[in-house]
């Protein structure tokens, strides 16, 4: 009897234990019911992409604000006399410290398992933005180009990770200038991070190399 009750105990617990997982089941990944409900969510999403919102709800959205502050600061060589190179992954010699203010020094903790880290940055030194930039002879949307001055200053570059010391980050590779406030961090993970199969077209037309 005292076997039957624990088994049924243990029994339950994994029920539990599955609900709460929301239907993965350990490292196992997903069961068909989890990609069941994942497929429903695709279907649902396609019935949706034809909605269009009226000039009202673009205004409203539009007028929406979203406050951020600094997490931290590059301490960086780089200035506006010197330049910063286009990418920092063409100027892979340039060392910098990203110092993480001490309210979040405890976000830092395991970084350093990773190489490489994605830091969100203000472009606090931008001009006024265009919807189009001139590149050569060409004329192309913002959006499609890497121009500093966009409607939203917000600027996304990867960086090697070389170390961490309490709370203050050495990084090569980089593109900002010194004392740009740094929005966020997170680690680049190559497996889900990396397409191979990109089009390097875009690439081409933009001045920029082709491979890594």
């Amino acid at each position: 009897m005292r076997t039957r009750r624990a088994l049924v105990a243990w029994s339950i617990s994994a029920v539990a234990a599955g609900v709460l997982l929301g239907g993965y089941l350990f490292a196992a990944g997903p069961t068909p019911a989890a990609k069941g409900r994942f497929q429903q969510i695709a279907e649902r999403n396609a019935a949706n992409t034809g909605k269009r919102y009226t000039p009202e709800e673009i205004e409203a959205m539009a007028g929406k604000t979203f406050p951020m502050s600094p997490i931290g600061v590059f301490h960086s060589p780089l200035t506006p006399q010197t330049g910063a190179p286009r990418q920092g992954r063409l100027a892979p010699e340039l060392k910098a410290t990203i110092e993480v203010f001490p309210a979040y020094e405890r976000c830092v903790e395991g970084l350093e398992s990773f190489t490489h880290v994605y830091v969100l940055f203000a472009f606090d030194r931008s001009r006024k933005w265009t919807p189009t930039v001139q590149k050569g002879k060409q004329s192309r949307g913002l959006f499609s180009t890497r121009s500093p001055n966009r409607p939203n200053p917000i600027g996304l570059t990867a960086v090697r990770l070389l170390g961490r010391t309490g709370r203050f980050l050495s990084v090569e590779g980089i593109d900002a200038f010194d004392n740009t406030p740094v929005l966020d961090i997170k680690p680049y993970v190559g497996s889900i991070d990396s397409f191979p199969d990109a089009s390097t077209k875009g690439a081409k037309e933009l001045g920029l190399p082709t491979k890594p």
